[in-house]
């Protein structure tokens, strides 16, 4: 039995540039005819044959995605947020789920036809790893639409990652036979801003997700390569009004410098480790943060599966804010590691006020 995979969705979608604060999804009504991009694998094409890497769909309608935010249209992001689903252990949780007489949909003209074994019967479908919805029923848009995805799926990948050459993309996309319900935790539309990556080695990781998702060749618009002496110089602050990455990206980096020294240390040459990957929190979770000249000293939280504990080593602050798609922020981040062993991203929300842990690191 195949089993679901999202934990790379979250991923490519951060590395494509979509560096988004969390917020309360909203219930919005779709109609028959609108467009559900898949985003687990039990809908998009899970295996292309020799592929040493699975999950090529995935990554592919990632592509898709950014592709269609590049040419002004909308899509929505469906999460499903609601309380009994928080802090779950049940990781088969759906965001959306279809229920009615069969067939609830049907495979767009250009969709990749696996994964749609018993689909057109099905009386139930269930939707997983925050699929994408496109309201299709304005006939300028649906046009728009169909001619992106038209000319996506139909020119090769045009990659080789992991000796591995897939000769086209393979996104699966289903068109709803009847109206339905969906939570949309974001409503995105436009390019993604530029993301910041750490370090000449780590463009080679950045690229291969690129790569595979599509997007290689207009790699060089997404992102921007800076070194710890240039954070430290100010290639992260804001110019003028405007802040020239939304995001950092630092994987598999292992800093160097004075490993006596303690505290909360802002200076990047005293990072001795950054991690490879942090796992974001659906919804911030409420934390309290004692503060100790400015630096936070413990953080606590009454969620269960967080640990607290005093902060041992943390590094910040990073204030960011912007109003990318509908909803503005303004807050400083610190990473901080615990006595228990457990590291967070943590943030304070300087409009709102409280703190939260924003991630958890691996």
């Amino acid at each position: 039995m195949r089993t679901r995979s999202r934990s790379k969705t979250w991923l490519v979608l951060f590395l494509a540039g979509a560096f988004l604060h969390a917020g309360v999804a909203r219930a919005e009504n779709f109609s028959r005819g609108d467009y559900i991009i898949p985003m687990d694998s039990v809908y998009q094409p899970y295996d292309l044959g020799s592929c040493a890497e699975t999950d090529y769909g995935i990554f592919q309608a990632y592509g898709l995605v950014y592709k269609l935010l590049g040419e002004g249209v909308t899509v929505y992001w469906a999460i499903n947020q609601s309380p009994s689903r928080v802090g779950t252990a049940d990781p088969n949780y759906p965001d959306i789920t279809l229920t009615g007489t069969a067939p609830l949909v049907e495979l767009h003209t250009n969709s990749d036809t696996r994964g749609s074994t018993g689909l057109g019967a099905a009386t139930t479908i269930n939707y997983f790893g925050g699929p994408f919805i496109i309201n299709v029923q304005n006939p300028t848009i649906k046009t728009k639409v169909d001619g992106v995805i038209a000319a996506w799926v139909a020119n090769p990948a045009n990659s080789r990652v992991n000796n591995c050459n897939p000769p086209a993309k393979h996104v699966s996309i289903h068109v709803a036979k009847a109206d339905f319900s969906a939570p949309v935790a974001r409503t995105m539309s436009g390019t993604p801003p530029r993301i910041a990556v750490l370090g000449a080695g780590a463009t080679d990781i950045l690229k291969g997700y690129l790569y595979i998702a599509g997007l290689g060749a207009a790699s060089s618009g997404m992102y921007g390569v800076v070194t710890p002496e240039q954070i430290i110089a100010g290639a992260l602050d804001k110019v003028g009004d405007e802040y020239p990455y939304q995001a950092l990206w630092a994987p598999h980096w292992t800093g160097s410098g004075d490993r006596t020294r303690s505290g909360c240390e802002t200076d990047a040459r005293l990072f001795t480790h950054v991690v490879a990957a942090l796992r974001r929190c659906r919804q911030p979770v409420p934390a309290r943060v004692a503060l100790a000249d400015g630096r936070p000293v413990r953080v606590t939280t009454e969620r269960t599966g967080f640990e607290g504990g005093g902060v041992r080593t943390c590094t910040g602050p990073w204030r960011t804010s912007g109003d990318w798609w509908t909803r503005s922020w303004n807050r400083d981040e610190w990473d901080v590691g615990l006595s228990t062993g457990v590291a967070y991203r943590i943030f304070h929300d300087r409009d709102r006020g409280g703190w939260f842990v924003d991630a958890v690191a691996d």
